[in-house]
């Protein structure tokens, strides 16, 4: 990617600056005590949400779950520690224990080679270590494609319209202190 690419920024990432080097891989099924997996390229930013390109490599995994959800229970991190600097340490704990759902994301930082390796061939079950580091996203992303959805389904307001009402709402809130 050239220099000119926005990478997408979750917060669980903070400020580094090694986030290209991750891939993004989400649950896509979960069968008995098999998980499917797709990993791809991490995605670029698009009006703040993740965006997903047809020339990306992707790949889909195949492991077993008792394997993963005990690999995501000793590595899994949920963000930088301010982030999670106000919860219990209970709290804490569930959120790195939690069992693995469909549509769970995260950056996972996978062993050299696999997307390539995984794109080009069937890949049998694999090893949940091929996953290296991995930070849980989900609640990032889940938000990111619940704002996508809206802005698809709901057509941008008339500039005219949408400065009348901001101003209706400012005058509102000059004459009677509610909140615009």
């Amino acid at each position: 990617m050239t220099n000119s690419v926005t990478l997408w920024t979750p917060k669980a990432l903070g400020q580094r600056d090694d986030i290209g080097d991750f891939a993004y891989v989400v649950v896509e099924e979960l069968i008995d005590d098999r998980v499917g997996l797709v990993a791809s390229d991490w995605p670029t930013e698009d009006d703040g949400a993740p965006r997903f390109h047809s020339d990306m490599r992707e790949a889909e995994l195949t492991m077993s779950r008792t394997a993963l959800q005990s690999y995501l229970n000793e590595t899994r991190s949920t963000g930088p520690e301010e982030d999670t600097a106000r919860l219990p340490g209970e709290a804490k704990f569930e959120l790195r224990q939690r069992p693995v759902a469909s549509g769970d994301a995260f950056a996972a930082r996978l062993e050299p080679g696999l997307l390539d390796r995984a794109a080009a061939e069937d890949v049998e079950v694999v090893d949940p270590a091929v996953l290296g580091e991995v930070v849980d996203i989900t609640a990032e992303a889940r938000e990111a494609a619940k704002a996508a959805m809206y802005r698809a389904l709901t057509p941008p307001l008339d500039r005219g319209v949408a400065e009348e009402m901001l101003a209706a709402a400012e005058e509102r809130e000059l004459n009677h202190g509610e909140p615009a």
